[in-house]
């Protein structure tokens, strides 16, 4: 039976050339397959490298898309070539097509050209802190059309399209500052407490977040209970919060320690009493 199906098939000619030509065109997809298979995952290991820095973190995930599909493209259109299908007026047609996607999807042309200039301008970089929008948060990728910030604090992951970014707050770029408003009662000299302050934070140092010795700026604004002093730290890029929390943290118990109480609200009410006579 498979000898008797064999012998019909090489006896006819056209069959023998579409066997031939379904079995190159599978072979020019499989191969394509196979050599995105293999750069995909090079670049996938490679993105995961720690030695990488932001900006190829961020470049390699966009290559790796713009490879695949460039590859299958080109192995779709010899595929249909080996068919003998006239591929120009289907490539006429996509470029035609294109174009009127492009007039009636504006705003993802103008989310990809936004992307396009974030890239070669290198405003932020994958685990960079930015704030945009409103929103902040470590940037997890960055694509030609939307770019995607995780919150640190709760998890929240923000989806933001590029064409939308209008300003762009980077917090990871060379160095922060961390400032702390620290509250002083109104009841003691201010001049002292300053110098308290200033002898505090003169030698205050956590690790290697920070690039200078705290300095204390001067009075910042009034508040009902108490003077905010300000406090300034140079720091390395994303450590301001961390050196913000141990000052307060320091600079609490220190002037404690000194017998110096930071200031609470407090409130006294008077109740007056009517007693009447009832006769």
């Amino acid at each position: 039976m498979v000898d008797k199906l064999l012998g019909l098939i090489t006896e006819n000619p056209e069959t023998v050339v579409g066997l031939k030509r379904m079995m190159a065109s599978f072979l020019i997809l499989f191969v394509a397959y196979l050599i995105v298979q293999i750069i995909t995952k090079w670049l996938d290991r490679t993105v995961r490298k720690k030695t990488l820095n932001p900006k190829q973190k961020t470049i390699y995930p966009i290559l790796s898309r713009i490879f695949k599909f460039v590859v299958y493209f080109i192995a779709i259109t010899m595929a249909l070539e080996i068919f003998g299908v006239n591929t120009t007026p289907i490539l006429a047609i996509a470029s035609a097509g294109s174009v009127a996607i492009g007039f009636g999807a504006q705003a993802v042309v103008k989310d990809i050209i936004a992307g396009f200039f974030i890239l070669t301008e290198n405003q932020f970089n994958v685990d960079d802190i930015v704030k945009i929008a409103e929103v902040t948060g470590t940037v997890e990728e960055i694509g030609l059309r939307i770019t995607t910030l995780r919150n640190g604090v709760n998890g929240e992951l923000y989806i933001v399209p590029n064409g939308e970014i209008r300003l762009v707050t980077n917090l990871t770029r060379e160095y922060m500052v961390a400032v702390v408003d620290f509250p002083v009662p109104y009841n003691h000299d201010l001049n002292e407490i300053i110098t308290m302050l200033e002898d505090i934070v003169k030698d205050y140092r956590l690790g290697d977040s920070t690039l200078e010795f705290p300095s204390v700026v001067g009075v910042n604004r009034y508040e009902a209970s108490a003077v905010m002093v300000r406090i300034a730290c140079k720091t390395r890029s994303g450590q301001n919060w961390a050196v913000e929390y141990d000052l307060r943290r320091t600079l609490k118990n220190e002037l404690e320690h000194r017998g110096i109480h930071i200031p609470v609200n407090t409130r006294t009410v008077h109740l007056e009493t009517e007693i009447k006579n009832n006769q």
